[in-house]
This record gives structure tokens, sequence and C-alpha cells, in this order.
């Protein structure tokens, strides 16, 4: 649970209470009493440095060419050496909470090489991988369309399986500009 839903949690419960139509069931009641120590257990815990900075745990920040990330809850920077070190400048950890910006993966379009064209009688501009709404893979161009998506990152290149007779190492990773 994060501050976010135990907020919804809370205005849910507050909308359902203040309902003169509504009469609680014993296992409703149970069940909302739950949800209501939980959410005060949790807002009860102290602030973590990622909500504070409104950051996520594990992410790299780039604040001034300098790349930082919060690791158990500690405020990291990479050095020359390219090691995470710990941060300790109140002053710095301002600046940066009110001036940093996540750093977003690369993306990529796969495009089939272009030996396999003639293979599978595609034309140039038909050899990007397209992914839609039914969860399905294809071929066709590489524009951008509301229900399909063309651009992939290394993580989701890792998860993508095609149709056969195809495999992603037939295409080669393009990157996005």
């Amino acid at each position: 649970m994060n501050r976010e839903e135990a907020l919804q949690k809370l205005q849910n419960f507050y909308d359902l209470y203040n309902d003169d139509e509504l009469d609680f069931d014993k296992e409703k009641e149970i069940k909302y009493d739950n949800d209501l120590k939980n959410i005060i257990e949790y807002l009860r815990q102290p602030t973590t440095l990622a909500e504070f900075l409104g950051w996520e745990e594990n992410e790299i920040y780039i604040y001034f060419q300098s790349k930082y990330m919060v690791k158990n809850d500690e405020l990291c920077f990479l050095n020359y050496k390219n090691e995470w070190r710990q941060a300790c400048s109140y002053q710095e950890l301002m600046d940066i909470k009110q001036q940093a910006k996540k750093v977003k993966p690369k993306k990529y379009y796969l495009k089939l090489k272009s030996k396999y064209n003639e293979f599978l009688y595609r034309y140039e501009n038909e050899t990007y991988i397209n992914f839609d709404l039914e969860n399905d893979y294809f071929l066709d161009s590489k524009d951008d369309f509301d229900d399909c998506k063309t651009q992939f990152t290394d993580e989701e290149i890792k998860h993508i399986k095609l149709p056969e007779p195809l495999t992603i190492d037939m295409f080669d990773k393009i990157e996005v500009e």
C-alpha cells in the first residue's frame, strides 16, 4: 500500500459511511474495520526518502550531469569509478529533489533484417514489429497508432513472444531518437 492507495481507501470508506441508504452487514463491517486498521498503521510509518523526493526506489535520476538513486532508503550517487556512494548534504538533497529528472529507458524499433524480407514477402517499410491491444505481435510500418505499439525498451524486448517462424534474432534494434 502507498499513501495514494491509503487515501483512496479512506475516501471510499467515507463515501460509504455517509450513504444513508446503506446498511452494513457483519462481513463488510469486519472488512472495513481491517482496512482502516491497515491504513492507520501504514500512515503512522515514517515517510521514506523515495516518497519524500517523489522518486521510485532503485531508479536512476540525473541532476547536473550526475546520476542519483535511492537505495535502501539512502540517497546515493554514481562516482567517477562507476560505484554507487552515499550522498550526505541536506542542501544537496533539497536541490536534487526540486530539479532532478528521471532517466527514461531507451526505446527501439525492431526491424526485420533485410535478408529475411524476400523470404517473408514483405515490403521494406512493413518490416517492423508491432504490438496491438489484443496482445498480438505482427509486422507492419513503424508508425505509432493509438491501438498499436512499435517502440520497445530492452526489458520489453526480453519478453516479446513472436509467432513462428519469427525469432527476435531476425531483427535489428534501431534506437528511437
